[in-house]
């Protein structure tokens, strides 16, 4: 269509025609079209449910240039477990060694050329070759006092990327080591800086938990429902029942009578998730950190059923078998926090993201068949008549 004569050839089943269009109505119609393009391509507003994954990289490797500048924070460290929302109280091996933060970049591992053994000493998968003409044989993995250096849990460091060659992707080879932060030019401390953001992420996470326990209070009620439509509907389950379509009926072979059991739901069970992570933007020269708080409650309830097999006679059938299934109910709140810091160490943006629900994907029935054929006790015998031993 033309903007200016509002002209269009449409695709009658006769011949091609040109219908005219009054300019007003062809100028409203592409109104509306770039109202709606721009409708739906503008990003939802972030929430505490969803800010994790829209502002953390997730298996994101830009290439590093010949040097770096980011941080190096301990995975577990005093402000919360740093990366990414783990399990609360959860502890994995490997701790208690920093990972560098590049902006853009997903926290990755943090290796310096090693000499000697020691006990985070190790090899590399192959030797690295550095442009200098030297091999490294063996690469150290830094934790907190292994060198002088980094003596708190986070710094802002610069260092060199694979002896100046840079490298893509993650496991990159660190040397040159040289902490930024507390000097003239970057007088931010990162440490105390951390502290006080975890300060003012205690603080607001206090004022909000009236506001959370009503998100938690209003999902109990709609899972408390749920379970009682369950019951309403499916007040027992099958022990045992036919399992495959050769019989539409639902028949079970002879011998085998069909059983129900009533499978009642257990108590609340919560699963915590929390972290924080950590990014710094060399160009202005800005701390941001993002802490999030997640609370999942789930009630379940798991069942064993003897799955048969309804076979025509002569046909191949499956054994019987013994299925446990498991049925869950979950509701959840997420509570966010994001602050940022100049490189003097001064607060220069807040931004709090209220409880909202969060909804685990876990809600749907999960079947974990044994693999142990059931086999019929040998007192099982056919009604007579059948013409089947």
């Amino acid at each position: 269509m033309h903007l200016l004569t509002g002209e269009f050839t449409g695709r009658p089943r006769g011949p091609r025609r040109a219908i005219r269009v009054p300019l007003a109505l062809a100028l409203l119609w592409s109104g509306l079209a770039a109202a709606q393009d721009a409708a739906s391509t503008t990003p939802e507003p972030l929430t505490a449910a969803t800010v994790f994954e829209q502002r953390v990289p997730f298996q994101r490797w830009p290439r590093l240039g010949p040097q770096a500048v980011g941080l190096l924070v301990v995975r577990g460290s005093p402000w919360g477990h740093a990366g990414a929302l783990t399990v609360s109280g959860r502890r994995s091996g490997g701790d208690e060694h920093f990972q560098f933060y590049v902006e853009g970049r997903s926290p990755g591992s943090f290796m310096m050329p090693a000499r000697g053994t020691g006990p985070n000493v190790s090899e590399p998968s192959r030797p690295v070759e550095l442009p200098d003409g030297g091999v490294v044989r063996a690469v150290m993995s830094l934790a907190q006092g292994t060198i002088p250096k980094l003596k708190a849990a986070a710094h802002l460091v610069r260092v060199t990327v694979n002896g100046g060659e840079g490298f893509y992707g993650d496991g990159a080879l660190y040397s040159d080591l040289k902490v930024l932060d507390g000097t003239a030019e970057h007088p931010i401390v990162i440490a105390r800086t951390m502290h006080e953001a975890k300060a003012r992420w205690d603080r607001y996470r206090a004022a909000q938990q009236g506001a959370f326990n009503r998100v938690m209070e209003e999902g109990r009620r709609r899972i408390e429902a749920d379970v009682a439509a369950t019951y309403r509907r499916d007040p027992e389950v099958p022990e045992v029942r036919p399992y495959g379509p050769s019989d539409p009926e639902g028949r079970l072979p002879p011998g085998v009578a069909p059983s129900r059991v009533q499978a009642r739901f257990g108590p609340d069970r919560d699963t915590v998730y929390a972290g924080f992570f950590p990014s710094w933007r060399d160009d202005p020269g800005e701390l941001s950190l993002l802490f999030g708080h997640q609370l999942f409650r789930e009630r379940s309830r798991s069942f064993r059923e003897m799955q048969i097999s309804t076979c025509p006679p002569g046909a191949p059938c499956l054994h019987p078998m013994m299925v446990t299934t498991t049925e869950q109910k979950t509701h959840g709140a997420a509570i966010a926090y994001a602050i940022t810091f100049d490189r003097n160490g001064k607060v220069i943006r807040e931004e709090p993201f209220p409880p909202v629900p969060v909804e685990p994907p876990s809600t749907a029935r999960r079947n974990a068949r044994m693999t142990q054929p059931w086999k019929p006790p040998p007192t099982v015998q056919p009604p007579r008549g059948t013409g089947r031993r």
